[in-house]
């Protein structure tokens, strides 16, 4: 949105704690080709300034899983 009336109203609901983190999930989706048909996931977490993430790959029958 380009209008300052709703990138007022995104801003004060925008937390950059869920940026980073939403960013870092996204990330690596996006490296491993991950969509919604795909079996994989990832948590980022934050603790003060350090990040962790965790990530799972499975096969898509979920015969195998690789963290």
């Amino acid at each position: 949105a380009d209008d300052k009336a709703t990138l007022e109203m995104l801003a004060a609901i925008h937390d950059a704690a869920t940026q980073i983190r939403l960013d870092a999930e996204r990330a690596f989706l996006a490296v491993l080709d991950g969509s919604c048909r795909t079996p994989i996931g990832g948590l980022a977490t934050l603790e003060g300034d350090t990040m962790h993430f965790r990530g799972i790959v499975l096969k898509p029958d979920g015969s195998a899983a690789h963290e």
